[in-house]
Order: C-alpha cells, then sequence, then structure tokens
C-alpha cells in the first residue's frame, strides 16, 4: 500500500473517530480502535490492510472491488458495478456455518436467507427470508460457489435506505483473485477468516474504502 494513501485513509479516520456529544444516547466516547482499509489500485484489484490503534495489524493483502471501480458513493446506483468510497460499520458477520471464529455478532445464512435488492420493495437492502418478502429481486446468501461462505456486511446505504443507491455491498470470499465483484470487496478465504477472527465489536471496526478518483467520505 503506497504510505500517502494509507495516510489520507487513516486521517479520514481519525476525523470520524471524535468523541460524540454531550446529547447522544451514546454514554462513552466512540473511537474507532480497528479499521479495515480498503485502498483500489486500479480497475477492480485492491488491497486490505488492518490497523488497529493506528498500526498494521495484518496485510496489506490482495483483494477484488467491483467491475466498475471504486466510485464516490453519492454517484453509487444499483447495479452499476461499482464499489462506494466511504467509511462505514461493520454491523454483523454472516456465514454458511452455525458458528465461526469471531467476536463480532454473527448470522449463520440458511437456504430461506436473502439480500433485498429490489428498489421498490420496502425492505430493499435488508437481510431477510424468502417468505417475508415480496420483492422482485434479491441475493441468496446461501451460495453454492462459497463466496458467501465467510463475510462482513458493509453498512452502506443502510441507515437511512435511499432506494436506488445500492445494496447488497459486503466484505466476502473473492471467486477467484483477478475475479471482480458486482460492487462487493472480496478476499481469500483465509484473509476473510483472518479479519473475522482479529475484529472485536468493542473496539468499534469500521472499514474505509478509497481508489484513483474516489475519496472517502464519511458514514
Amino acid at each position: 500500500m503506497r504510505v500517502v494513501a494509507a495516510l489520507a485513509l487513516l486521517t479520514a479516520c481519525a476525523r470520524a473517530a471524535q468523541p460524540v456529544s454531550a446529547t447522544s444516547p451514546v454514554a462513552r466516547p466512540l473511537t474507532v480502535a480497528q479499521l479495515i482499509v480498503v485502498t483500489g489500485t486500479g480497475g477492480s484489484a485492491a488491497q486490505v490492510a488492518l490497523y488497529e490503534n493506528g498500526e498494521l495489524t495484518y496485510g496489506p493483502v490482495p483483494a477484488t472491488v467491483g467491475r466498475s471501480g471504486i466510485i464516490d458513493a453519492a454517484q453509487k446506483r444499483e447495479g452499476d458495478g461499482y464499489t462506494p468510497a466511504g467509511l462505514y460499520a461493520l454491523p454483523f458477520a454472516f456465514g454458511d456455518a452455525p458458528a465461526i471464529t469471531t467476536a463480532m455478532p454473527y448470522r449463520e445464512a440458511t437456504a430461506e436467507t436473502i439480500w433485498v435488492d429490489d428498489p421498490s420493495a420496502p425492505d430493499y437492502n435488508r437481510w431477510t427470508t424468502r417468505s417475508e418478502s415480496h420483492a422482485k429481486s434479491f441475493e441468496v446468501m446461501r451460495r453454492e460457489d462459497g463466496q458467501y461462505a465467510l463475510g462482513l456486511v458493509i453498512a452502506y446505504n443502510l441507515e437511512p435506505t435511499t432506494p436506488g443507491a445500492g445494496s447488497a455491498i459486503f466484505l466476502h470470499v473473492w471467486r477467484a483473485p483477478d475475479a471482480p465483484t458486482s460492487g462487493c470487496v472480496a478476499l481469500s478465504k483465509e484473509s476473510v477468516a483472518a479479519l473475522l477472527a482479529r475484529l472485536d465489536p468493542e473496539k468499534k471496526p469500521m472499514i474505509v474504502i478509497a481508489g484513483p478518483g474516489a475519496s472517502p467520505s464519511l458514514h
């Protein structure tokens, strides 16, 4: 990873990690002690590293992003193949197994589990089940190709949710080292497992994504 790019992303994190105001319902200051840094290196190629308290503790390792590259979050649209630049929370992990090695909140995907990508649906950009949704289109979360065997939800366009602004942005297992995604961040299964094993929800882990021509905004 280029030093200048890493410093820029860490600066964005530091800006977001200021203590909350006295009127916030959160009782203690919020800080980002764990930060996954995704740096686009051109096209759909990227690198991923983990910083803990400002120190590099894992990576950088190779990754892939959207087939169209990385774009400013304000320009992201459903189905455009871009990965949205920005700083995002990581609400929960998911996978095929009943349990995995992680301290993060975890959800097991079953054959019924879907993630809605229909902008007209009231549950757009949400984890749900086939029986609970009337969406016309969705992602099946228990995939036969293993790409969702391990993953993390990236909280893009979640709260609030803007219909059509893009959905189902995850960090997950890649199809192949040179295979682009539809907008997610993908790594080797070993790398995803290593990140999940290190993340601690008490440390308020977040992910920042930036690439050529796309700067991270705060979310």
